[in-house]
């Protein structure tokens, strides 16, 4: 099974807005762990909301890099439209989404690099394993 976060990056990634990506992915993650929590019922839950939070930022930059090739070819649909107004439109969706997904793949690449640097977070930490199960 895959790590859960990485796909929740790849679809909030493609289906959302950049921004509001940015500002609502806790608020996503909250109710996709609800969900999750409902699913398994009196199951034990193989991660913690927590874990669930630390992953999907880890997993941001590679899931978001992933997704850009995801967005790519719908400018080649949008190219073919011949109503030009509907045509500005779509690709200035588009564009929107893919600027905010390299700020933040980058700032998130920044902030994971600096928590490897000072030994706060490992490349496979209990966290991840937890949340990548």
């Amino acid at each position: 099974m895959g790590c859960p976060a990485f796909d929740l990056v790849r679809l909030f990634g493609t289906c959302l807005s950049g921004r509001y990506r940015q500002l609502h992915w806790k608020e996503l993650l909250e109710q996709f762990y609800a969900y999750l929590v409902e699913e398994v019922a009196n199951g034990e839950m193989p991660y913690t909301l927590e874990q669930l939070n630390e992953s999907y930022r880890r997993c941001l930059p590679l899931g978001l890099f992933f997704a850009l090739f995801d967005i790519l070819p719908f400018f080649d649909e949008v190219l073919k439209c011949s109503e030009e107004d509907k045509k500005e439109k779509e690709i200035d969706i588009l564009i929107e989404k893919m600027e905010c997904a390299l700020d933040d793949l980058v700032v998130y690449h920044e902030r994971n690099v600096k928590l490897r640097e000072q030994g706060k977070v490992s490349s496979t930490s209990k966290e991840e394993k937890g949340a990548a199960s």
